[in-house]
């Protein structure tokens, strides 16, 4: 095995178990099959994952562990420490762990998480979780956009903000308390009201982010149109979700180039002979949107299934499920069901839609 001074760790994921006869058992989560390594290798390996140093073993057992071991890492069984672990990412450590174990690349995909930059529009309900999980999950740069004001009736379920920020604003509210949480995120906060889709792309052209969660409800429609006008014109993915009890509403991920637009979603979703009709809905609810039931636990389930995406996606870590489309959950039976948004004949911002991976991106 090269670079003999490298420390050897098991695949996070992989638990190891030395038994009473030294047959070493290496167990994965689920997926793979399990494998033994038999006596008296089997301590030995078990010894060197432990931090034994091969170089030190006797020459004929240390000729048949780095055989072992090879093989191991060959299987992604173990891993080199520098692709699991670094001192610039303990913080996160248990979630490099995992994207060791996804890409054999922990460190460098935390790294990637690092040097992002996400904009939250909105930072209610939904949005101050989102930003809180994308903050934990060492986000580089939240940019928070919000023109409303903390309120106690927004305590129950705006994770963010406690008794003493009644009637501040709440991007103030939200960064102060991201910063105490996560010292690595640099947090930018715009206190402003988006009126159209000019204003969208203005911030997207002063803060530059690479997704925009749309976290915002006032108006209910025109705002989606309004970031979608926007981010597709300067190449900005967008990520969409929200709850209305005891539906919970995961996506869609829009990325220029690569899915469909929201233009052809919200066409896909109505019903032949209906256009008229969801036309006018739409702009009755923007002029007088309605007050909806609203609960914490959804804005979080929300959240979690929109960040976890939002990490996959950043990190290079897989490519988003929710791509173009969205997943709806119902927190009362945990039923689901996806609604899948195909392209529209003729649609001129879906024209040409890549089929390379988002991994590559």
């Amino acid at each position: 095995m090269a670079n003999r001074g490298e420390r050897i760790l098991p695949c996070p994921g992989i638990e190891t178990f030395l038994d009473s006869h030294d047959d070493l058992y290496l167990l994965p989560i689920a997926g793979r099959d399990q494998l033994c390594v038999k006596a008296p290798v089997g301590r030995w390996v078990w010894s060197t994952l432990n931090g034994a140093s091969v170089d030190e073993m006797p020459i004929e057992v240390a000729t048949e562990v780095a055989g072992a071991l090879d093989w191991l890492e060959a299987e992604t069984y173990v891993r080199r420490e520098s692709s699991v672990r670094s001192p610039e990412t303990d913080r996160w450590d248990r979630q490099v762990q995992w994207f060791a174990q996804e890409t054999g690349e922990g460190p460098a995909r935390q790294h990637r998480l690092l040097d992002a930059t996400v904009l939250v529009l909105g930072v209610g309900g939904l949005g101050s979780a989102v930003a809180d999980l994308l903050a934990r999950a060492g986000i580089g740069t939240l940019v928070l956009v919000d023109h409303d004001v903390v309120d106690e009736a927004n305590l129950p379920r705006q994770q963010l903000y406690s008794l003493r920020d009644v009637g501040r604003a709440k991007v103030d509210a939200a960064a102060e308390r991201l910063r105490s949480v996560a010292p690595a995120t640099r947090v930018r906060q715009s206190h402003q009201e988006v009126r159209s889709a000019v204003d969208v792309a203005a911030l997207l052209i002063e803060h530059d982010p690479q997704l925009v969660v749309c976290a915002a409800d006032r108006p209910p429609i025109a705002i989606k149109t309004w970031v979608e006008d926007a981010a597709s014109e300067l190449g900005v993915a967008v990520m969409h979700g929200g709850h209305r009890p005891p539906l919970v509403y995961a996506g869609p991920f829009f990325v220029p180039g690569v899915s469909c637009c929201y233009a052809c979603f919200s066409s896909a979703r109505t019903r032949p002979g209906t256009e008229q009709l969801e036309r006018e809905l739409a702009s009755a609810r923007d002029a007088n949107p309605p007050q909806l039931p609203a609960v914490g636990w959804g804005d979080a389930a929300a959240a979690s299934f929109i960040v976890g995406q939002a990490v996959q996606w950043l990190g290079g870590v897989a490519d988003s499920a929710l791509l173009g489309r969205e997943l709806e959950l119902d927190l009362r039976t945990l039923e689901s069901r996806w609604v899948d948004g195909p392209t529209q004949p003729m649609c001129l911002r879906c024209e040409g839609i890549a089929t390379s991976s988002l991994r590559e991106r």
